[in-house]
């Protein structure tokens, strides 16, 4: 695992950002939903000059913060949601990601102290052996209808742990 910038730069490559917010604006319009999932964290380098922040900026999109339920997640959750709030876009809710055998006083009280500091939402707290999670589909208010959608995450629990979401197109 590298960051983009530095897997890149491996590879003897650039990163286009202008090609890929083309192949973004291209997909978002054939699409209902479309999740753009980050690589490494908020802050991580793309290119010398841009970060996995500016690219949430350059596509306007609302931001899903995925934490990894550990000792320092409170910082860096509150940091994470100060900067994202700092560019001007919408940090809609956090999934708290508890890794197996790693329970603790931290993970056991971190949800608590989120919800008690930070007025982003937890969506979802994934347990350390949970396999699965649903998704609740809604309509809009004048057609309030709900489906749900079933996510396995059994095989990609031996990915990074902010990594570990994934959304099928229906």
């Amino acid at each position: 695992p590298a960051a983009p910038l530095v897997a890149a730069r491996l590879e003897n490559r650039d990163l286009d950002l202008q090609a890929l917010a083309a192949w973004f604006e291209r997909h978002r319009n054939r699409r209902r939903s479309l999740l753009v999932e980050g690589a490494g964290g908020w802050l991580v380098p793309l290119t010398p000059q841009a970060m996995v922040a500016d690219l949430a900026a350059l596509f306007g999109l609302p931001v899903l913060l995925v934490v990894a339920n550990r000792l320092g997640c409170l910082n860096h959750t509150f940091l994470t949601v100060e900067s994202i709030r700092a560019r001007g876009l919408d940090c809609r809710g956090i999934v708290l990601n508890t890794l197996p055998g790693s329970l603790n006083a931290a993970t056991e009280t971190n949800k608590h102290t989120m919800e008690e500091i930070c007025d982003v939402p937890i969506l979802f707290d994934i347990g350390p052996d949970q396999g699965r999670i649903e998704l609740a589909v809604g309509g809009n208010n004048t057609k309030p209808t709900e489906r749900r959608i079933p996510l396995e995450l059994a095989d990609i629990s031996n990915l990074d742990p902010e990594s570990r979401i994934y959304a099928r197109d229906d």
